[in-house]
Order: C-alpha cells, then structure tokens, then sequence
C-alpha cells in the first residue's frame, strides 16, 4: 500500500455528519491499514485518484458495512457484542481485502462515537447522508439492547428480517413460530461462534427450531454438484440433531475450502457468487479444533471438500490420543477405484496433494501453538456399505453422518478404537 503521511487515512475515513476528535481516526496503524485495504485493496492508488473520490469510496462502503450490521440486530442481541459476531459479519462483508472482526469493532465504536459527538453539537440536521442514516439505525439497535437485562436464554426468530419480532425480542419475548412450543434456540450448549453461523439468515428456514428432541427430516447427503450453502446447511443440521451438552466431539458447522489463506478465500468472493465466504480455510478450521480440545472436546470433525472447480471430498478428525494428538482423513481416493480413477481427479492430484498436506501441515502448527504433540495419523477409509456410485463427497459426508451417530450424546469419542478396528475400517497408519 502506497503513503501519502499520516493525513491521508484521516481524510480518506473522516465523513460528513459526524464529529472526530483530534489525531488519527484509527488509533492503531495495524487497524488503519487492514481497514484502508478492505475499502480499496492491497494497493491504495494515492496518485491516481484525489482524496475527494477516495473519501467517496471509502462512504461508499462503509455504508455497506453498517446495512449489514443493521441486518444482524437479531444475532448482535443474542450475543449482545461478543466478538463472534463481529467475526462472522466480517466474513459476510464483500470488501476487497479482509476485514478482521476487531476491525470491525473499531469501525463499529468510533463511527458510532463520531456520530453522538455530532449528534450532541447540533440539534437538527439538514441533508442526512446515507452513511449517517446507516449509523443512525445501528445505533438505535445498539440502544435498545443494552437496555435490557443479561439474557438469561436464547431465542433467535425464525424470520430473521421481520422488525415486529425483532421488537417482541428486544422486548423479552421468546419468538417461535405460531402455534408452536419451542425451546430456546439455538440450543445454548453451542458457543457463541457456533451460534453465530448457526444463525445465518439465508439458513434460518432450514435450521430454525432443530434440536437433538425436535431433529426434524434428516439432511440430504451433499455431491460433488453442492453448493457450500447447501453444503453448510448439511453440517449444522447434523450438528443441531445430534449434538448434546455431554457430546464429546465437535462438528465444523462450515466445510473447509482449498484457500491459502482468508486473503484468497476473499478473493474468491465474486467469482464464486458469495460462495466462498461459506467455507473455513484450513488453517481457521484447525484454529477451532484447538478451542474445542481446550473446551473439554475430544474429537474435532470437519468436512474438507475444495469446491472450486475441484470436486473431491475428505474427512480431517483430529482426535486425542495418549498424551498427544491424532490426525485422521477419511480420504475416498484412497480405497475407492471409481473415485480414484475418475478424470477430474486424476487431473487434480497434484493439488489434492497439496491440499492434504495443508492439512497435516496446519493442524501439526495448531497443535504445537497449544503446546501439544501431533503423535500420529491415520489415512484412507472405507464405509462397510457399498458405493453404489457415489461420488467423494457423499462418501465423506456418509462417514460424518455415522461418526456423528456414533459419537451420539453419551459423552463417548467416536474414534476411540484400536489399531486392528483401523484396519478394518480401511485406514494405514502415518508417520507425522
């Protein structure tokens, strides 16, 4: 990124309507340049644009930022600020680079400021901008809730756009469909960066109301054809049926994308028509399976399936083991001929490659980070039922579904098994 001094970020953000205090808007550089580059990108043009159309820009999209706060009031009050629901909005933002979830929440905190600062100076305004009218709004939702007491549960509505449930929440009221006697939902065993993706808008009609007593229509198995949304929905619902507050293992409610890294991910953004923000990278998918262990989980599942023109599918399980880690991938390729000699995954073995030892590789640094040992790995698989066809990600998907069931929720680790059990299963030992 280009410099143009310590004023060019300043008027660059500075907006009319609201009122900032001496020094620099965002008082943390880190902070000031993540949010420049998600306006702008990695290359902020100084010489080729004044600093009049760079602030138009930069309006522009905050503008955006605060409709999509706005359109989450429901999950920011029922996580009432947690920084998991910064996370998640930030995922959702289109923006050109990456915008963390605490930049977000320094955006959140000193547009809202500026605004009450001007707000406090003047007592009518005459032509309100967009940005202002966006802020305005999200402080009213901000209000509203932190006039409320603690929750003491949770309940999500199953419209998540309908403002007079939105007031019944603010208000206290559980929101349920007419008719009907629900438990809070999400259910609040989940923590508060599960509840957050479970509570996605575009999913709400699928999820709203499944528990482990109200499971609903079991999930369809997602293919090769899957969209990540679609495939998204898969895992949660399996998760909400079948997860209980004594479950021992952890289910990834997002499939895992062949990304370098979230810069990529996001840059995939358009291309994939908003798909790729449906899916984890590795190295975030290996961040929570440390969280989980740390929770008291043993068993931490997710379902790796690079969507993006690659159609192969794979379970990585990383499990405890003695006193250290073990990593498990339900590969397809492995033990099945058809998926093995299919065209398209034949031409793709390099990057598959690539892809599992990603894998192996961020797992073994999360590990490590936590203070922990990557002891030993295990690769391949089989399901006792016969193919009949199906592709890698129905085959990877079916494994999940039955280590999920046998996981259930008596407290018990799935792939607690001996080495001949392995075997049978159709798994070689690794070396790691």
């Amino acid at each position: 990124m280009g410099k143009s001094g310590k004023s060019g970020p300043k008027k660059i953000l500075m907006q009319w309507g609201f009122e900032f205090p001496p020094g620099p808007i965002l008082s943390d550089d880190s902070t000031a340049h993540l949010v420049l580059a998600a306006i702008f990108g990695t290359e902020l043009p100084w010489d080729e644009n004044d600093m009049a159309t760079l602030n138009r820009e930069a309006g522009a999209c905050l503008v955006r930022v605060f409709h999509t706060l706005v359109d989450r009031a429901d999950l920011f009050g029922a996580l009432r600020g947690h920084p998991a629901f910064y996370a998640t909005v930030a995922t959702e933002l289109n923006t050109r680079g990456e915008l963390t979830g605490d930049a977000l929440r320094a955006l959140d905190e000193v547009y809202v400021r500026a605004r009450r600062n001007r707000q406090a100076q003047t007592n009518s305004e005459n032509n309100v901008t967009d940005l202002a009218a966006a802020v305005d709004a999200w402080i009213a939702i901000k209000d509203a809730f932190a006039a409320l007491p603690p929750l003491q549960t949770l309940s999500l509505t199953a419209r998540p756009n309908d403002m007079s449930a939105l007031t019944a929440q603010l208000q206290g009221t559980d929101i349920v469909e007419p008719g009907q006697s629900m438990p809070a939902w999400p259910p609040s065993h989940f923590n508060p960066h599960e509840i957050a993706l479970l509570a996605k808008p575009e999913l709400r009609a699928v999820l709203f109301g499944k528990t482990p007593q109200n499971p609903g229509a079991s999930p369809t198995l997602p293919d090769k054809t899957t969209m990540p949304l679609e495939t998204r929905a898969f895992l949660c619902s399996l998760a909400l049926a079948k997860n209980e507050p004594n479950s021992k293992w952890t289910l990834a409610l997002t499939p895992i994308g062949h990304f370098k890294d979230n810069m990529e991910r996001r840059q995939w953004y358009n291309p994939s028509g908003g798909q790729s923000s449906n899916c984890f990278t590795v190295e975030n998918s290996m961040i929570q399976a440390i969280n989980a262990f740390q929770a008291g989980k043993n068993t931490y599942i997710a379902l790796a399936t690079p969507w993006f023109g690659r159609t192969w599918g794979a379970i990585p399980s990383v499990d405890d083991y003695g006193d250290g880690v073990e990593l498990i991938i339900f590969d397809p390729i492995a033990r099945y001929t058809h998926i093995k000699n299919n065209p398209q995954i034949k031409a793709s073995l390099s990057s598959l490659f690539s892809f599992r030892q990603s894998i192996r590789d961020n797992t073994e640094a999360a590990i490590q980070r936590a203070g922990g040992r990557l002891i030993r790995g295990w690769y391949g698989g089989k399901l006792e039922a016969p193919a009949n066809g199906a592709d890698s990600v129905q085959l990877a998907s079916e494994w999940i579904r039955l280590l999920v069931l046998a996981g259930g929720g008596h407290g018990l680790d799935p792939l607690a098994v001996d080495d001949e059990q392995w075997a049978q299963w159709g798994f070689e030992e690794v070396q790691m």
